[in-house]
């Protein structure tokens, strides 16, 4: 009888097979991780919107101060009404400067006197004559302006805050429908 003698380990080709099929398969995961991390980003900022929409409800109802949302199709920041000047200005406080939205979103502002088109940055610092309005007001009896304010993300989903007129603001989630 022949002995035979049987390989022990992989051949080189095999090798190479091996780190071909895994690098193919680490260039698809990093072709497709952008769009993975936009939609994170994306929850990510509607949920820091609403944490501070109701943090600014919750600080206008505990000193007593009226604070209002200025929006426009890039960002949002919480303005509070300064009753000496009769004016809106720029909260101080570091939570409510300027922030901007992701790239791929597309708000809608529904109020209760009707669709609201958001247009034109707000100017952070102070405006050249021009007085801030804020569209939605957060006051110190609790209320809030009555509104939907909805955000289409680039993958189809949809993220809806809601103003009732009393109390907390509340989110929404809805997944593309497949």
């Amino acid at each position: 009888m022949q002995d035979r003698h049987i390989p022990l380990g992989f051949t080189l080709l095999e090798i190479l097979v091996v780190l071909f099929i895994v690098s193919i398969l680490s260039g698809l995961v990093v072709v497709n991780l952008p769009q993975a991390l936009d939609t994170n980003d994306t929850l990510v900022s509607v949920e820091r919107l609403h944490k501070v929409m109701n943090r600014a409800l919750q600080r206008a109802e505990r000193e007593s101060s009226e604070h209002g949302v200025l929006l426009d199709e890039r960002g949002y920041q919480i303005l509070v009404f300064e009753p000496i000047s009769q004016r809106w200005q720029p909260s101080p406080n570091h939570e409510h400067r300027y922030r901007t939205f992701p790239p791929s979103f597309r708000p809608y502002l529904a109020l209760e006197e009707g669709q609201q088109m958001l247009g034109g940055a707000p100017n952070t610092s102070e405006s050249e004559g021009e007085d801030l309005v804020p569209q939605i007001l957060l006051l110190s009896s609790g209320e809030t302006s009555i509104f939907e304010l909805l955000f289409d993300d680039a993958r189809g989903s949809s993220y809806l805050l809601t103003g009732s007129g009393f109390g907390s603001v509340t989110f929404d989630v809805q997944s593309p429908e497949d």
